[in-house]
C-alpha cells in the first residue's frame, strides 16, 4: 500500500467549502469533487450521503479526517488491516467524539430532518431507561454513517490502489 497515495487520494475526496445559505445566516459544508463524492457515498442504498441532511456531509467530512489522520501517524501492510485497526479499536472513539453534549445541539439535530426520529425511536426501544435518548439517538445515526461509510471506503481503496499495485 502507497501511504502518500492513499493520504493524497482521500485529502482530494475530503476538500470542502462553506456556501452561505440563501435567505438565512447559515452555512453549509459542501465538497469541493461533490460529483465524485457522491457517487461513492451518495446513492440512497448507501446510507451515507443525504442531500437533505447537511449532519451527513459533515460527519462525512469528519470519518475523512479521521481516516487520513490515522494513515498519517500509523502503518499499514493492506486495507484489511486499516478496516480492522478502525473497526477494532478506533471507531466508537471517533463516534464519541462527534456526538453532541449538549440539550440545544441534540435538539436542533433531531429538529433538522424527519429521519432523525427513527434512531430516536431506536434509541427507546434499545434503551428504555437512558436519560438522553436524544444522544443515543444521534450516536446510531453517526455510527451507522460511519460503518456505511468505512465499508464503501475500503471497497474502493482497494479498487484504486490494489489493482494498479498487482500491475
Amino acid at each position: 500500500m502507497d501511504k502518500l497515495k492513499v493520504i493524497e487520494y482521500l485529502k482530494h475526496l475530503n476538500e470542502f467549502e462553506y456556501i452561505k445559505v440563501e435567505g438565512t445566516n447559515k452555512k453549509r459544508l459542501i465538497f469541493k469533487n461533490r460529483d465524485e463524492i457522491f457517487n461513492l457515498f451518495g446513492s440512497e442504498s448507501k446510507e451515507v450521503l443525504s442531500p437533505f441532511n447537511d449532519y451527513t456531509y459533515k460527519w462525512l467530512n469528519s470519518f475523512l479526517y479521521q481516516v487520513i489522520d490515522l494513515l498519517g501517524y500509523q502503518d499499514f501492510d493492506n486495507f484489511e488491516e486499516l478496516n480492522d485497526e478502525i473497526n477494532d479499536n478506533l471507531i466508537y472513539e471517533w463516534i464519541d467524539s462527534e456526538t453532541d453534549i449538549y440539550t440545544s445541539d441534540l435538539t436542533q439535530w433531531l429538529a433538522d430532518n424527519n429521519t432523525n426520529k427513527y434512531y430516536l425511536e431506536e434509541a427507546i426501544k434499545e434503551y428504555p431507561q437512558a436519560e438522553n435518548h436524544i444522544q443515543l439517538a444521534q450516536y446510531k445515526a453517526i455510527e451507522e454513517l460511519y460503518q456505511n461509510a468505512l465499508n464503501i471506503l475500503i471497497e474502493d481503496l482497494k479498487n484504486q490502489f490494489e489493482s494498479v499495485e498487482a500491475e
